[in-house]
Parts: C-alpha cells; sequence; structure tokens
C-alpha cells in the first residue's frame, strides 16, 4: 500500500540484529530513536549502510549529538538529519524550541526537521517555514485519550485548528520563537 501511495517506509530499530534484518528488506533509511543517540554501535553499524540517518534528539544532551553525528562521519555517511523533538507527549506548546532546530543543523553541517508530538498542525507547518527537511509524527490511534477530541493527526486540520492568516505571524512569534 505504501508503494501505491508513493510513501518511503522506513524504521527506527533498537539493536544491531533489526539493521540486518531491515538491510533484508531494502529498508531507505534509519531512524535513531533520542534513547538510542548514544549506542553508539548501532549508530555506527546504521551508518556503514551509507543510507541516510535520521537522529532524534529528545533526550540528547549537545555532547551525545556531537559523538552520534561523529560517528556517522567517521564512517563516510554525512548524510545526516537531526530531529529536534520534546520528549513529552503530547508536547504543549510552551515547550515547543523551533529555533533549536536550526542552531543543531547549523551546529553539526547537517539537515534537520522535527520531530513533532504537539496537539494540531501547526507547529509541524511552521518547522517548514523554519527549513525543516523532515517532519516525524508518531502514528497514533484517534482514540488515544489525549488525541481524543483534537485534530492531532489529520492531515488537514479544521480552520478553528490552524489559525491563518490573521494570528499565524502573531502566534509563530510568542509561542514558536519564544519573542
Amino acid at each position: 500500500m505504501a508503494k501505491e501511495l508513493n510513501i518511503i517506509c522506513f524504521s527506527a530499530h533498537f539493536d544491531t540484529d533489526a539493521i540486518d534484518f531491515l538491510e533484508d528488506l531494502n529498508c531507505p533509511a534509519y531512524k535513531i530513536a533520542s534513547f538510542e543517540i548514544t549506542d553508539l554501535e548501532l549508530i555506527s553499524k546504521a551508518a556503514r549502510t551509507q543510507k541516510p540517518i535520521i537522529i532524534s534528539t529528545g533526550i540528547a544532551e549537545i555532547s551525545d549529538i556531537k559523538l552520534a553525528v561523529e560517528t556517522c562521519k567517521k564512517v563516510g555517511n554525512h548524510n545526516i538529519i537531526l530531529l529536534k523533538c520534546t520528549s513529552a507527549y503530547p508536547t504543549p506548546m510552551e515547550e515547543v524550541d523551533l529555533l533549536s532546530m536550526q542552531i543543531l543543523g547549523d551546529k553539526f553541517d547537517c539537515l534537520y526537521g522535527l520531530s513533532d508530538h504537539t496537539i494540531g498542525n501547526i507547529v509541524p507547518l511552521a518547522s517548514l517555514g523554519l527549513g525543516s527537511t523532515s517532519i516525524s509524527r508518531p502514528a497514533m490511534p484517534k482514540d488515544t485519550p489525549a488525541l481524543a477530541k483534537s485534530s492531532a493527526w489529520s492531515p488537514l486540520p479544521p480552520a478553528a485548528v490552524f489559525p491563518w492568516p490573521g494570528s499565524w505571524r502573531e502566534w509563530v512569534t510568542s509561542k514558536i520563537i519564544g519573542h
């Protein structure tokens, strides 16, 4: 079905055996979950495939991110995307800091994106305006308690959830950029 919809499927993996399994399936990219960012053996093995490495930074310190990026580059893989992530489910708007996404990309000379756990679609759309190349959203059933009354994972939110255009600049400035 993914091929019919022109969707590229790939996977996060949590041990080196999973990389072997996914390579047999011709997995086109590998995502490193933030909880795995210090598993340099895992990162190195994924990076040696020379496929894109997408690293979520949710719980990581800058030193952890640096080691992960260096591990990829050490084996010749420079095709790295760092995902800014806030490890809160759902992420409250006041904890969103999209500028850090750009800072990570600049600091480590990598593409950057967003691993988003907010309700609604405003934050991922705003991330595109700040140069995000990738957006990761968890696939969650609509009846998940935190999402039951929201349009969180719908592809096109209702107008009430999507403040366009009058409040867009104000919302981005006050909530995302923090001014």
